[in-house]
């Protein structure tokens, strides 16, 4: 049977992001059962496009890089104001790669889900920058460094996501959908109110920021759980 094919389109985000999407999804018989993949891969860049302002920034830090600074605490510490002294307006903060693919294999009632992400920020791994980080020793007209960073965090990384097995029983009585391995458990769409069933599901935040975001997909951590979904029938 050949491959069923559909096609998704992303957004192309003005002013500050570009993106180039490539999005599809697709499906095989594979053996008794059905083989679903399903991915993504974007390129995408965030440019600056205001100028740092020097009244927020401390002037034992900017004067370093040329910066009259106008804070109110003019020895203020050192890195709150990082982003600021490494980047001016036109620079491109964030230049990435990245890609997410999942594999679902479905078998009558049950199947397994194994999903994945990737990324390399060129920009953050190679462009030289005036001031530095801590990564770097904070190193002038070197690039950025990722030392020490949360895997999740680095400039390049793999990261496994969902890693699952499901499956489905029903009876006259009641009917039940359970989920055992490295999984999302949705507790609801909306990022805005803080504080609900959905901040128990742990949140990258750094994927958050990347160009050309896949929510669902890619901002959310799967944790080790067993999720059970209990339905009522006409005869319960």
């Amino acid at each position: 049977m050949p491959p069923k094919i559909i096609w998704q389109h992303a957004l192309l985000y003005a002013s500050s992001t570009l993106i180039w999407p490539s999005a599809q999804a697709a499906e095989f018989e594979f053996g008794e059962g059905k083989l679903i993949v399903t991915g993504a891969i974007f390129a995408g860049t965030v440019v600056r496009t205001d100028k740092p302002d020097p009244t927020v920034l401390p002037d034992n830090n900017s004067r370093l890089v040329g910066i009259k600074g106008g804070a109110i605490t003019p020895s203020a510490g050192r890195n709150q104001d990082d982003g600021n002294l490494n980047f001016k307006q036109g620079d491109a903060v964030s230049t990435v790669l990245k890609g997410y693919l999942s594999l679902e294999y479905k078998l009558g009632d049950f199947g397994a889900v194994l999903s994945g992400k990737a990324w390399h920020d060129y920009a953050l791994t190679n462009q030289e920058v005036p001031w530095g980080n801590l990564g770097n020793n904070y190193a002038a007209d070197q690039p950025l460094s990722d030392r020490g960073a949360n895997p999740y965090s680095a400039f390049s990384g793999v990261q496994i996501d969902n890693a699952h097995g499901y499956g489905h029983h029903q009876n006259d009585n009641f009917a039940v959908d359970w989920k055992l391995g490295w999984q999302k458990i949705d507790w609801g769409q909306r990022f805005i109110i803080l504080g609900g069933l959905r901040d128990l599901t742990p949140v990258d935040f750094a994927a958050l920021v990347r160009p050309g975001t896949l929510r669902d997909e890619e901002t959310r951590i799967a944790i080790p759980a067993l999720s059970l979904n209990f339905g009522l029938t006409q005869n319960t």
